[in-house]
Protein backbone atom coordinates (compact mmCIF):
# COMPACT_ATOMS: atom_id res chain seq x y z
CA UNK A 1 0.00 0.00 0.00
CA UNK A 2 1.30 3.64 -0.86
CA UNK A 3 1.99 6.35 1.85
CA UNK A 4 -0.93 8.22 0.57
CA UNK A 5 -3.32 5.64 -0.19
CA UNK A 6 -6.85 6.08 1.05
CA UNK A 7 -8.03 4.15 4.21
CA UNK A 8 -10.86 3.57 5.93
CA UNK A 9 -9.63 5.82 8.61
CA UNK A 10 -8.82 8.61 6.34
CA UNK A 11 -12.12 8.02 4.96
CA UNK A 12 -13.54 8.71 8.23
CA UNK A 13 -12.22 11.97 8.83
CA UNK A 14 -14.05 13.25 5.63
CA UNK A 15 -17.40 14.28 5.03
CA UNK A 16 -18.10 10.77 3.66
CA UNK A 17 -19.70 9.11 6.60
CA UNK A 18 -22.65 11.39 5.87
CA UNK A 19 -23.13 10.69 2.60
CA UNK A 20 -22.69 7.13 3.21
CA UNK A 21 -25.24 6.83 5.50
CA UNK A 22 -27.70 8.78 3.13
CA UNK A 23 -27.01 6.22 0.97
CA UNK A 24 -27.19 3.14 3.13
CA UNK A 25 -30.26 4.26 4.69
CA UNK A 26 -31.79 6.05 1.39
CA UNK A 27 -32.57 9.29 2.62
CA UNK A 28 -32.96 12.33 -0.15
CA UNK A 29 -31.26 10.07 -2.37
CA UNK A 30 -32.11 11.11 -6.35
CA UNK A 31 -30.56 10.32 -9.69
CA UNK A 32 -27.62 12.61 -9.11
CA UNK A 33 -26.77 11.39 -5.76
CA UNK A 34 -26.73 8.03 -6.68
CA UNK A 35 -24.17 9.08 -9.92
CA UNK A 36 -21.98 10.70 -7.46
CA UNK A 37 -21.81 7.34 -5.05
CA UNK A 38 -21.25 5.20 -7.79
CA UNK A 39 -18.37 7.96 -9.04
CA UNK A 40 -17.10 7.54 -5.51
CA UNK A 41 -17.52 3.64 -5.43
CA UNK A 42 -15.81 3.75 -8.86
CA UNK A 43 -12.55 5.57 -6.97
CA UNK A 44 -12.64 2.91 -4.29
CA UNK A 45 -12.57 0.07 -5.96
CA UNK A 46 -9.55 1.12 -8.32
CA UNK A 47 -7.65 1.75 -4.18
CA UNK A 48 -4.71 -0.07 -2.88
CA UNK A 49 -6.42 -0.68 0.31
CA UNK A 50 -8.36 -4.03 0.36
CA UNK A 51 -10.94 -2.77 2.61
CA UNK A 52 -11.46 0.43 0.89
CA UNK A 53 -11.71 -1.84 -2.56
CA UNK A 54 -14.67 -3.91 -0.81
CA UNK A 55 -16.49 -1.21 0.18
CA UNK A 56 -16.16 0.29 -3.36
CA UNK A 57 -18.07 -3.02 -4.56
CA UNK A 58 -20.35 -3.00 -1.51
CA UNK A 59 -21.69 0.37 -2.91
CA UNK A 60 -22.05 -0.97 -6.04
CA UNK A 61 -24.02 -3.91 -5.13
CA UNK A 62 -26.36 -1.79 -3.45
CA UNK A 63 -27.04 0.68 -6.00
CA UNK A 64 -27.41 -1.60 -8.70
CA UNK A 65 -29.94 -3.84 -6.58
CA UNK A 66 -31.70 0.11 -5.53
CA UNK A 67 -31.45 1.25 -9.38
CA UNK A 68 -31.60 -2.42 -11.54
CA UNK A 69 -28.92 -0.74 -13.58
CA UNK A 70 -26.50 -3.54 -13.00
CA UNK A 71 -23.85 -2.53 -15.71
CA UNK A 72 -21.50 -1.24 -13.27
CA UNK A 73 -21.70 -4.75 -11.51
CA UNK A 74 -21.16 -6.34 -14.89
CA UNK A 75 -18.09 -4.48 -15.69
CA UNK A 76 -16.76 -5.12 -12.14
CA UNK A 77 -17.63 -8.45 -12.05
CA UNK A 78 -15.85 -9.22 -15.86
CA UNK A 79 -12.81 -6.75 -15.19
CA UNK A 80 -12.47 -8.88 -11.61
CA UNK A 81 -12.69 -12.42 -12.36
CA UNK A 82 -15.53 -12.67 -10.40
CA UNK A 83 -17.29 -15.43 -13.63
CA UNK A 84 -20.45 -16.28 -11.74
CA UNK A 85 -21.82 -12.61 -10.85
CA UNK A 86 -20.83 -11.39 -14.57
CA UNK A 87 -22.89 -14.84 -16.11
CA UNK A 88 -25.52 -14.59 -13.93
CA UNK A 89 -26.21 -10.95 -14.88
CA UNK A 90 -25.86 -11.94 -18.69
CA UNK A 91 -27.97 -15.02 -18.15
CA UNK A 92 -31.24 -13.55 -16.05
CA UNK A 93 -30.65 -9.34 -15.74
CA UNK A 94 -29.48 -8.28 -19.32
CA UNK A 95 -32.16 -8.09 -21.90
CA UNK A 96 -30.85 -8.51 -25.67
CA UNK A 97 -30.95 -4.80 -26.51
CA UNK A 98 -28.15 -4.19 -23.63
CA UNK A 99 -25.84 -6.75 -25.36
CA UNK A 100 -23.38 -6.38 -27.99
CA UNK A 101 -19.85 -7.48 -29.22
CA UNK A 102 -18.02 -7.35 -25.55
CA UNK A 103 -20.89 -8.91 -24.08
CA UNK A 104 -21.07 -11.65 -26.37
CA UNK A 105 -16.88 -12.18 -26.10
CA UNK A 106 -17.18 -12.24 -22.41
CA UNK A 107 -20.10 -14.80 -21.90
CA UNK A 108 -17.55 -17.11 -24.77
CA UNK A 109 -14.49 -16.25 -22.26
CA UNK A 110 -16.51 -17.01 -19.20
CA UNK A 111 -16.55 -20.85 -20.80
CA UNK A 112 -13.05 -21.48 -20.11
CA UNK A 113 -14.21 -21.26 -16.46
CA UNK A 114 -16.82 -24.12 -16.41
CA UNK A 115 -16.47 -27.00 -13.87
CA UNK A 116 -18.66 -29.74 -14.08
CA UNK A 117 -21.56 -27.61 -15.30
CA UNK A 118 -20.35 -25.00 -12.48
CA UNK A 119 -19.08 -21.50 -13.10
CA UNK A 120 -16.03 -20.44 -11.43
CA UNK A 121 -14.45 -17.18 -10.57
CA UNK A 122 -10.78 -16.48 -11.40
CA UNK A 123 -9.41 -17.49 -7.77
CA UNK A 124 -11.71 -20.35 -7.58
CA UNK A 125 -10.27 -21.66 -10.88
CA UNK A 126 -6.40 -21.10 -10.11
CA UNK A 127 -7.27 -22.84 -6.54
CA UNK A 128 -8.44 -25.59 -8.12
CA UNK A 129 -5.59 -25.57 -10.45
CA UNK A 130 -3.04 -25.01 -7.52
CA UNK A 131 -4.42 -27.85 -5.77
CA UNK A 132 -4.22 -30.39 -8.48
CA UNK A 133 -0.59 -28.99 -9.18
CA UNK A 134 0.39 -29.65 -5.64
CA UNK A 135 -1.74 -33.00 -4.84
CA UNK A 136 1.33 -34.50 -3.69
CA UNK A 137 2.66 -31.17 -0.98
CA UNK A 138 1.10 -30.00 2.15
CA UNK A 139 -0.90 -27.55 1.94
CA UNK A 140 -2.91 -24.95 3.87
CA UNK A 141 -6.09 -23.27 2.03
CA UNK A 142 -7.71 -20.58 2.57
CA UNK A 143 -11.37 -19.94 1.00
CA UNK A 144 -15.10 -19.09 1.79
CA UNK A 145 -17.69 -20.78 2.31
CA UNK A 146 -19.44 -22.47 -1.19
CA UNK A 147 -15.87 -22.18 -2.63
CA UNK A 148 -15.40 -25.60 -3.32
CA UNK A 149 -13.40 -26.87 -0.67
CA UNK A 150 -15.35 -29.94 -0.68
CA UNK A 151 -14.83 -30.33 -3.62
CA UNK A 152 -11.25 -30.62 -3.09
CA UNK A 153 -11.55 -33.15 -0.72
CA UNK A 154 -13.45 -35.49 -3.42
CA UNK A 155 -10.70 -34.27 -6.07
CA UNK A 156 -8.08 -35.63 -3.20
CA UNK A 157 -9.77 -39.13 -3.35
CA UNK A 158 -10.17 -39.61 -6.64
CA UNK A 159 -6.55 -38.81 -7.68
CA UNK A 160 -4.99 -41.26 -5.03
CA UNK A 161 -6.99 -44.40 -6.05
CA UNK A 162 -4.19 -46.55 -4.44
CA UNK A 163 -3.75 -44.75 -1.19
CA UNK A 164 -5.45 -44.49 2.17
CA UNK A 165 -7.22 -41.41 2.73
CA UNK A 166 -8.20 -40.06 5.94
CA UNK A 167 -10.60 -36.76 5.94
CA UNK A 168 -11.22 -34.82 10.19
CA UNK A 169 -14.23 -33.10 10.45
CA UNK A 170 -15.12 -30.96 13.29
CA UNK A 171 -18.41 -32.33 13.43
CA UNK A 172 -20.84 -35.18 12.64
CA UNK A 173 -23.12 -33.31 10.73
CA UNK A 174 -20.32 -32.08 8.20
CA UNK A 175 -18.92 -36.00 8.71
CA UNK A 176 -22.16 -37.19 7.00
CA UNK A 177 -22.15 -34.19 4.55
CA UNK A 178 -18.62 -35.09 3.08
CA UNK A 179 -19.32 -38.78 3.00
CA UNK A 180 -22.62 -38.24 1.01
CA UNK A 181 -20.56 -35.81 -1.58
CA UNK A 182 -17.85 -38.53 -2.21
CA UNK A 183 -20.50 -40.84 -2.38
CA UNK A 184 -22.53 -38.69 -4.97
CA UNK A 185 -19.62 -38.29 -7.03
CA UNK A 186 -19.08 -42.17 -7.73
CA UNK A 187 -15.18 -41.92 -6.56
CA UNK A 188 -15.98 -44.53 -4.43
CA UNK A 189 -18.59 -46.73 -5.76
CA UNK A 190 -16.75 -50.07 -4.67
CA UNK A 191 -14.62 -49.29 -2.15
CA UNK A 192 -16.07 -48.89 2.16
CA UNK A 193 -16.28 -45.34 3.54
CA UNK A 194 -15.07 -45.66 7.33
CA UNK A 195 -16.91 -43.47 9.82
CA UNK A 196 -17.05 -45.11 12.79
CA UNK A 197 -13.75 -47.12 14.27
CA UNK A 198 -15.78 -50.65 14.44
CA UNK A 199 -16.81 -50.08 10.58
CA UNK A 200 -12.66 -51.12 10.39
CA UNK A 201 -12.08 -54.67 9.65
CA UNK A 202 -8.30 -54.58 8.78
CA UNK A 203 -8.66 -56.59 5.38
CA UNK A 204 -9.34 -53.32 3.43
CA UNK A 205 -6.69 -52.86 0.29
CA UNK A 206 -7.51 -48.73 0.42
CA UNK A 207 -8.87 -47.19 3.36
CA UNK A 208 -11.46 -43.97 3.18
CA UNK A 209 -11.63 -42.63 6.73
CA UNK A 210 -14.24 -39.59 7.42
CA UNK A 211 -14.20 -39.06 10.62
CA UNK A 212 -13.97 -36.34 13.95
CA UNK A 213 -10.67 -36.26 15.93
CA UNK A 214 -12.45 -38.30 18.64
CA UNK A 215 -13.56 -41.32 16.56
CA UNK A 216 -9.59 -41.01 14.89
CA UNK A 217 -8.47 -41.03 17.69
CA UNK A 218 -10.07 -44.68 19.26
CA UNK A 219 -9.43 -46.06 15.90
CA UNK A 220 -5.90 -45.52 15.96
CA UNK A 221 -5.73 -47.05 19.46
CA UNK A 222 -6.97 -50.12 18.34
CA UNK A 223 -4.99 -50.25 14.95
CA UNK A 224 -1.44 -49.79 16.45
CA UNK A 225 -0.32 -49.97 12.41
CA UNK A 226 -2.74 -48.05 10.77
CA UNK A 227 -1.35 -45.03 8.64
CA UNK A 228 -2.31 -42.64 5.89
CA UNK A 229 -0.94 -41.21 2.64
CA UNK A 230 -3.43 -38.06 2.57
CA UNK A 231 -5.39 -36.68 5.69
CA UNK A 232 -7.34 -33.78 5.03
CA UNK A 233 -8.55 -31.17 8.07
CA UNK A 234 -11.44 -29.76 7.22
CA UNK A 235 -12.72 -26.47 9.24
CA UNK A 236 -8.72 -26.18 10.37
CA UNK A 237 -9.06 -23.26 11.93
CA UNK A 238 -10.78 -25.67 15.04
CA UNK A 239 -6.82 -25.77 15.80
CA UNK A 240 -6.71 -22.48 16.68
CA UNK A 241 -9.27 -23.09 19.50
CA UNK A 242 -8.52 -22.78 23.13
CA UNK A 243 -10.28 -26.30 24.20
CA UNK A 244 -10.04 -29.96 24.68
CA UNK A 245 -10.79 -30.71 21.25
CA UNK A 246 -8.32 -28.45 19.73
CA UNK A 247 -5.41 -30.06 21.72
CA UNK A 248 -7.13 -33.59 20.14
CA UNK A 249 -6.66 -32.88 17.06
CA UNK A 250 -3.52 -31.82 17.47
CA UNK A 251 -2.14 -34.86 19.45
CA UNK A 252 -4.11 -36.68 16.75
CA UNK A 253 -2.16 -34.98 14.09
CA UNK A 254 0.94 -35.68 15.32
CA UNK A 255 0.31 -39.57 15.87
CA UNK A 256 -0.46 -39.91 11.99
CA UNK A 257 2.94 -38.23 11.51
CA UNK A 258 4.87 -40.18 13.74
CA UNK A 259 3.36 -43.34 12.04
CA UNK A 260 3.83 -42.05 8.60
CA UNK A 261 6.53 -38.89 8.13
CA UNK A 262 5.87 -38.96 4.73
CA UNK A 263 2.22 -37.64 5.26
CA UNK A 264 1.13 -35.46 3.39
CA UNK A 265 -1.40 -32.72 5.35
CA UNK A 266 -4.21 -30.64 4.05
CA UNK A 267 -5.42 -27.92 5.92
CA UNK A 268 -8.98 -26.56 4.54
CA UNK A 269 -10.22 -23.28 6.23
CA UNK A 270 -12.91 -20.21 5.55
CA UNK A 271 -10.11 -18.19 7.29
CA UNK A 272 -6.87 -17.44 8.71
CA UNK A 273 -4.51 -14.68 8.22
CA UNK A 274 -1.05 -16.35 8.81
CA UNK A 275 -0.72 -20.47 7.47
CA UNK A 276 1.70 -21.13 10.12
CA UNK A 277 -0.54 -20.36 13.20
CA UNK A 278 -2.28 -23.39 12.42
CA UNK A 279 1.45 -25.58 12.12
CA UNK A 280 1.13 -27.89 14.99
CA UNK A 281 4.26 -27.81 17.49
CA UNK A 282 6.97 -30.69 17.17
CA UNK A 283 5.65 -31.50 13.34
CA UNK A 284 7.56 -31.84 10.80
CA UNK A 285 5.40 -31.06 7.55
CA UNK A 286 5.81 -27.84 6.17
CA UNK A 287 3.05 -25.83 3.98
CA UNK A 288 2.40 -24.59 1.03
CA UNK A 289 -0.33 -21.96 1.11
CA UNK A 290 -3.47 -20.61 -1.10
CA UNK A 291 -5.55 -17.99 0.00
CA UNK A 292 -8.43 -16.75 -2.19
CA UNK A 293 -9.24 -13.35 -1.32
CA UNK A 294 -12.00 -12.26 -3.93
CA UNK A 295 -14.81 -10.73 -2.32
CA UNK A 296 -18.10 -11.84 -3.88
CA UNK A 297 -20.33 -11.60 -0.79
CA UNK A 298 -21.43 -8.76 0.84
CA UNK A 299 -23.20 -9.26 3.77
CA UNK A 300 -25.42 -6.85 5.95
CA UNK A 301 -25.74 -7.61 9.70
CA UNK A 302 -28.66 -5.98 11.61
CA UNK A 303 -29.56 -5.82 15.20
CA UNK A 304 -33.07 -5.96 16.41
CA UNK A 305 -33.51 -4.46 20.43
CA UNK A 306 -36.55 -6.42 21.70
CA UNK A 307 -36.17 -5.98 25.07
CA UNK A 308 -36.85 -2.46 25.79
CA UNK A 309 -40.99 -2.32 25.40
CA UNK A 310 -40.22 1.37 24.87
CA UNK A 311 -37.57 1.47 22.63
CA UNK A 312 -37.72 -1.61 20.70
CA UNK A 313 -35.79 -0.73 16.78
CA UNK A 314 -33.79 -2.03 13.93
CA UNK A 315 -30.22 -1.17 13.73
CA UNK A 316 -27.98 -1.98 10.97
CA UNK A 317 -24.09 -2.47 11.75
CA UNK A 318 -21.99 -1.69 8.47
CA UNK A 319 -18.83 -2.85 8.89
CA UNK A 320 -16.34 -0.64 7.19
CA UNK A 321 -17.64 2.58 9.09
CA UNK A 322 -17.60 0.49 12.18
CA UNK A 323 -21.25 1.96 12.66
CA UNK A 324 -24.58 1.59 14.17
CA UNK A 325 -27.64 2.82 12.04
CA UNK A 326 -31.12 2.96 13.17
CA UNK A 327 -33.32 1.76 10.71
CA UNK A 328 -36.64 2.46 12.17
CA UNK A 329 -38.45 1.44 15.60
CA UNK A 330 -40.55 -1.23 15.52
CA UNK A 331 -44.11 -1.22 16.33
CA UNK A 332 -46.65 -4.13 16.98
CA UNK A 333 -43.26 -6.68 17.14
CA UNK A 334 -43.62 -8.31 20.79
CA UNK A 335 -41.40 -11.23 20.37
CA UNK A 336 -38.66 -13.01 18.49
CA UNK A 337 -40.43 -14.85 16.55
CA UNK A 338 -43.16 -12.33 15.48
CA UNK A 339 -39.66 -10.52 14.41
CA UNK A 340 -38.67 -13.53 12.38
CA UNK A 341 -42.13 -14.06 10.45
CA UNK A 342 -42.16 -10.22 9.42
CA UNK A 343 -38.41 -10.17 7.96
CA UNK A 344 -37.90 -14.02 7.31
CA UNK A 345 -37.12 -14.68 3.54
CA UNK A 346 -37.51 -17.87 0.99
CA UNK A 347 -34.71 -19.98 3.36
CA UNK A 348 -34.05 -18.78 6.91
CA UNK A 349 -31.62 -20.74 9.50
CA UNK A 350 -32.51 -19.78 13.43
CA UNK A 351 -29.78 -20.30 15.50
CA UNK A 352 -30.62 -21.12 19.24
CA UNK A 353 -28.13 -22.72 21.80
CA UNK A 354 -30.13 -25.41 23.73
CA UNK A 355 -31.96 -28.20 22.38
CA UNK A 356 -34.38 -27.67 25.04
CA UNK A 357 -34.88 -23.85 23.58
CA UNK A 358 -35.27 -25.02 19.67
CA UNK A 359 -38.07 -27.64 20.57
CA UNK A 360 -39.76 -25.11 22.40
CA UNK A 361 -38.97 -22.25 19.01
CA UNK A 362 -40.41 -24.86 16.99
CA UNK A 363 -43.57 -25.52 19.06
CA UNK A 364 -43.93 -21.87 18.50
CA UNK A 365 -43.87 -22.52 14.76
CA UNK A 366 -46.32 -25.75 14.99
CA UNK A 367 -48.76 -23.42 16.63
CA UNK A 368 -48.62 -20.22 14.34
CA UNK A 369 -48.48 -22.20 10.70
CA UNK A 370 -51.15 -24.42 9.04
CA UNK A 371 -49.64 -27.65 7.74
CA UNK A 372 -48.62 -28.26 4.15
CA UNK A 373 -50.15 -31.67 2.51
CA UNK A 374 -47.86 -31.43 -0.48
CA UNK A 375 -46.42 -34.99 -2.37
CA UNK A 376 -42.87 -34.81 -0.73
CA UNK A 377 -44.26 -33.61 2.50
CA UNK A 378 -46.60 -36.25 3.01
CA UNK A 379 -43.94 -38.98 2.04
CA UNK A 380 -41.25 -37.50 4.24
CA UNK A 381 -43.88 -37.23 7.17
CA UNK A 382 -44.78 -41.20 6.29
CA UNK A 383 -40.95 -42.09 6.69
CA UNK A 384 -40.75 -40.38 9.47
CA UNK A 385 -43.24 -41.51 11.53
CA UNK A 386 -42.37 -45.44 9.84
CA UNK A 387 -38.47 -44.78 11.38
CA UNK A 388 -39.02 -42.62 14.69
CA UNK A 389 -42.72 -42.66 15.44
CA UNK A 390 -45.84 -41.08 14.23
CA UNK A 391 -45.89 -38.16 17.05
CA UNK A 392 -42.82 -37.41 16.45
CA UNK A 393 -42.13 -34.03 16.88
CA UNK A 394 -39.98 -33.42 13.99
CA UNK A 395 -43.38 -34.82 11.40
CA UNK A 396 -45.82 -31.87 12.71
CA UNK A 397 -42.60 -29.00 12.20
CA UNK A 398 -42.04 -30.51 8.63
CA UNK A 399 -45.41 -30.10 7.51
CA UNK A 400 -45.23 -26.53 8.97
CA UNK A 401 -42.32 -25.53 6.67
CA UNK A 402 -39.76 -26.13 9.41
CA UNK A 403 -37.02 -28.36 10.52
CA UNK A 404 -34.92 -28.63 13.60
CA UNK A 405 -31.33 -29.80 14.23
CA UNK A 406 -29.71 -30.47 17.44
CA UNK A 407 -27.14 -32.99 19.42
CA UNK A 408 -29.89 -35.26 20.61
CA UNK A 409 -31.55 -35.88 17.07
CA UNK A 410 -30.51 -38.94 15.89
CA UNK A 411 -27.78 -38.64 13.07
CA UNK A 412 -30.25 -40.59 10.08
CA UNK A 413 -32.72 -37.55 11.03
CA UNK A 414 -30.50 -34.94 10.91
CA UNK A 415 -29.05 -36.12 7.60
CA UNK A 416 -32.63 -36.83 5.87
CA UNK A 417 -34.21 -33.45 7.13
CA UNK A 418 -30.74 -31.20 4.90
CA UNK A 419 -31.27 -32.89 2.28
CA UNK A 420 -35.55 -31.87 2.66
CA UNK A 421 -34.32 -28.25 3.83
CA UNK A 422 -32.12 -28.17 0.66
CA UNK A 423 -34.28 -29.93 -1.54
CA UNK A 424 -38.36 -28.84 -0.73
CA UNK A 425 -38.77 -25.11 -1.66
CA UNK A 426 -41.59 -25.08 1.06
CA UNK A 427 -39.78 -25.81 4.02
CA UNK A 428 -38.43 -22.23 5.03
CA UNK A 429 -37.04 -22.91 8.32
CA UNK A 430 -34.46 -24.53 9.86
CA UNK A 431 -34.38 -23.93 13.67
CA UNK A 432 -30.51 -25.31 14.89
CA UNK A 433 -27.45 -25.68 17.13
CA UNK A 434 -24.33 -25.46 16.28
CA UNK A 435 -24.29 -29.00 15.35
CA UNK A 436 -25.26 -27.46 11.98
CA UNK A 437 -23.24 -24.40 11.10
CA UNK A 438 -19.89 -25.27 11.15
CA UNK A 439 -18.76 -26.15 7.37
CA UNK A 440 -21.88 -27.59 6.41
CA UNK A 441 -23.35 -25.75 3.57
CA UNK A 442 -27.47 -25.32 3.33
CA UNK A 443 -29.29 -22.84 1.13
CA UNK A 444 -30.23 -19.70 3.47
CA UNK A 445 -30.95 -16.55 2.68
CA UNK A 446 -31.05 -15.04 5.77
CA UNK A 447 -29.50 -16.16 9.15
CA UNK A 448 -31.24 -15.14 12.93
CA UNK A 449 -28.90 -15.19 15.82
CA UNK A 450 -30.86 -15.80 18.49
CA UNK A 451 -29.02 -16.69 21.68
CA UNK A 452 -25.32 -15.18 21.75
CA UNK A 453 -23.89 -18.56 23.52
CA UNK A 454 -22.52 -21.57 22.04
CA UNK A 455 -22.35 -24.49 24.65
CA UNK A 456 -21.34 -22.65 27.97
CA UNK A 457 -19.41 -20.29 26.67
CA UNK A 458 -20.32 -17.50 24.48
CA UNK A 459 -19.88 -16.98 20.51
CA UNK A 460 -16.45 -15.91 20.10
CA UNK A 461 -14.18 -14.51 17.05
CA UNK A 462 -11.30 -16.90 16.21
Amino acid sequence: MKKNDLTLRKLNNTGFPLVYESFLLEKNMNRGRYGQMLALATLFINSQDESIKRLGYRIVVIYCNRTKDYKPLYDIAVNSGLIPVAHFIEEKIMNEQAGNVFTEINAAFSEHFVIKNIYCSLQQKKLIDFYDKNIDSSLSIVAPTSYGKTDLIVSTVRETLDRNVCVITPTKSLLAQTKMRILKDGVSRYEKIITHPEMYGGNEKRIIAIMTQERLLRLLRQVSNLKFDYVIIDEAHGLLRDDGRNTLLASVILVLEKRNPNTVFKFLTPFLCDAESIKVRYAGYTLKTYKVDEYIKTEKFYIAELRDSYNKRLTLYDQFMNNFYNIKYLEGVNSEWEFIKKYADRKNIIYLNKPKDIEDFIDIINKEFVGDNGKRIKEACKNMAEYVHPKYRMIQAIQRGAIYHHGAVPEPIRMYVEKLYAEVETINYVVTSSTLLEGVNLPADKMFILDNKKGRGEIKFI
